[in-house]
């Protein structure tokens, strides 16, 4: 299949031929959620950022990160690196708009429609929110202390 793609692109048949191509190899199931993927897409990254800039805190518990979103970039992309995406979704979930858009802010494009996706369908706990920002706190702690490392 991989290489019946590339053949088609090299001759430079349409995206939608390879597009189908693909999709009778891996199945309906992907057609649905690519669909779903290319409409999120389609959605520029200002207006994602915009839909979560009034966010309100989940619950008072759930502060932990408030003050992440005065943090340097340099700082949010490192945790970004080390972070699953369901452990930043569970502690977006619970942030408040501008930690949100701060950490939404440093990701690229596609996961940015990937985790605001993520973080409309979430339906987690209180428990799981503050689970997911102590890690996010734990990293940031770890990322502290190499700076002061550093001659």
């Amino acid at each position: 299949m991989i290489a019946a793609a590339l053949k088609m692109i090299f001759e430079g048949v349409s995206t939608e031929i390879i597009e189908e191509l693909t999709i009778s190899y891996i199945g309906m199931e992907y057609r649905e959620k690519i669909g779903g993927m290319v409409w999120g897409m389609k959605r520029n990254r200002q207006e994602i950022l915009n839909q979560f800039k009034e966010k309100k805190v989940y619950s008072e518990a759930a502060k932990l990160l408030e003050g992440f979103e005065h943090r340097g970039d340099f700082e949010i992309q490192v945790i970004l690196r080390n972070l699953d995406n369901v452990t930043l979704t569970a502690a977006l979930a619970g942030a408040s708009g501008d930690v949100v858009v701060a950490f939404l802010s440093n990701l690229s494009d596609r996961m940015l429609c990937f985790i605001s996706e993520d973080m409309e369908r979430w339906n987690g706990t209180e428990e799981e929110i503050l689970a997911a920002q102590k890690k996010i706190l734990e990293l940031a702690g770890r990322c502290n202390e190499m700076n002061t490392l550093r001659p």
